[in-house]
């Protein structure tokens, strides 16, 4: 028995609560095309070019390499299908393919916890997928395969594949110009050398007081804000305090005191890096990266000379400046439902005294 008004449609959110209500969300399912898996990861196309945009929805600018790696990324359970159709060698009609072997290690290494599954014509057993109680949200919010890595928590079984991950570091800031033609330009070589997918936390020398994820999907290569360095924050109240979460990316922190080298704090890069690599395209790829990162007398110049000297190519100034502005107004939005809630308090208890 719900009191919602059935002449309107129901936001996601709403719909989403109402389900809640009623239902137990119990396994999420992705299933994989194994055929053009290839295809999709390094394709170019965003959503709205593969399915219009009234199929879209209006801010979402996500890519089809994106989608795909997400959705693998945050499944309980990944159905590979046409799986005999990719043993007996049948590529996607642009010639485009990957062996079962590799798709099968790109999808562990993406995501170690998941079940997967094999089928043909997507036909599985129900109990695979049914009342499985697979589904946490705070697990999955932490169990990506990028994390894992960064924790060192390996995933050997997929080596066997041609999978393999490592992660790159550096204590020096990116150049944000040359890093914005690696991304750009340099995608082409990263891919040859083998990467796959990437994700991590930046330091840009032009956005020296916030964090930055980034991430790559195939050759497409994506950055949105992330939270302050802790660095940045009172001495107190570094790492979640004396009560808070010292869990680092978990739990939404830049560090943990672990990360902490003077003089710049926990500032620092720190990207995974997985796909199909030798030795040699291990050190292409750490390279090209630290090719990106400032100079021995560009670091020395310090932080206000940074600020002075370096374009913003990836829009920081504004980027920050709309999460500033979305964060007040979800806190303003909270403010004003704590003060509802507290009106409604006190009309009931004004009624309360009216009966008596």
């Amino acid at each position: 028995d719900h009191d919602h008004d059935r002449d309107r449609d129901l936001t996601a959110n709403e719909a989403v609560a109402v389900l809640g209500d009623v239902a137990r969300l119990d396994c999420m399912v992705t299933m994989v095309d194994v055929v053009s898996f290839a295809k999709n990861l390094y394709s170019v196309e965003t959503l709205v070019d593969r399915y219009g945009r009234g199929e879209v929805e209006e801010e979402d600018d996500r890519t089809l390499a994106t989608l795909l790696i997400d959705q693998i990324e945050f499944a309980n359970v990944v159905v590979l299908n046409k799986v005999s159709s990719l043993r007996d060698g049948e590529g996607d009609s642009e010639g485009q393919q990957m062996s079962l072997d590799a798709v099968r290690g790109i999808v562990r290494r993406l995501n170690p916890d998941a079940r997967i599954l094999e089928s043909d014509y997507s036909a599985i057993d129900p109990n695979d997928v049914l009342n499985t109680h697979l589904f946490s949200f705070e697990k999955a919010m932490t169990a990506p395969g990028w994390l894992k890595e960064l924790r060192g928590e390996h995933v050997p079984e997929t080596e066997e594949y041609g999978i393999s991950s490592f992660v790159w570091r550096s204590r020096k800031p990116l150049h944000p110009d040359r890093t914005y033609k690696l991304f750009d330009e340099g995608s082409a070589e990263l891919r040859k050398a083998g990467l796959v997918r990437a994700k991590g936390i930046a330091w840009f020398a032009n956005a020296h007081d916030e964090s930055v994820y980034v991430q790559a999907a195939g050759e497409l290569w994506g950055i949105e804000p992330s939270v302050p360095w802790e660095a940045t924050l009172p001495p107190e109240e570094r790492f979640g305090g004396e009560d808070g979460d010292e869990d680092g990316d978990e739990g939404g922190r830049a560090g943990t005191a672990e990360d902490w080298v003077e003089p710049y704090g926990d500032r620092r890069q720190e990207v995974v890096m997985i796909g199909q690599f030798t030795d040699s395209s291990r050190d292409t790829i750490r390279r090209l990266f630290e090719e990106a990162v400032l100079t021995d007398a560009e670091f020395e110049a310090g932080p206000e000379a940074w600020a002075e000297q370096f374009g913003d190519p990836f829009h920081f100034t504004q980027m920050f400046a709309a999460l500033e502005e979305e964060l007040a107004k979800a806190e303003q939005e909270a403010t004003k439902g704590e003060e509802g809630e507290g009106d409604e308090g006190e009309a009931e208890e004004e009624g309360k005294e009216g009966e008596q």
